[in-house]
């Protein structure tokens, strides 16, 4: 998925809060990783979240590039967006 269908998915949703991370692709195999954005559409309901499915399988060092670019990326657009990594 690239940048502007990203952007254009979280203005949709509406972006309160905007989190990136990655986290294992699957249990048994720990060399995959999987980079999603979690978007709070309201800062009232800390439970109502949606994700956006960024990069499937892909290794750590991909997975914390992209993370880490597309942190850098979305925080001159939106103002609460965090960087919180690898997931466990």
């Amino acid at each position: 998925m690239d940048f502007n269908e990203i952007k254009n998915r979280i203005d949709a949703i509406g972006a309160n809060a905007i989190t990136i991370s990655y986290i294992e692709t699957n249990e048994e195999n720990d060399e995959l990783f999987d980079v999603f954005v979690n978007v709070w559409p309201n800062k009232n309901v800390k439970k109502s979240f949606e994700t956006i499915v960024v990069k499937t399988e892909t290794s750590l060092e991909k997975a914390e590039n992209i993370s880490q670019r597309l942190s850098n990326s979305l925080g001159r657009y939106y103002k609460n967006v965090k960087y919180t990594g690898h997931e466990a």
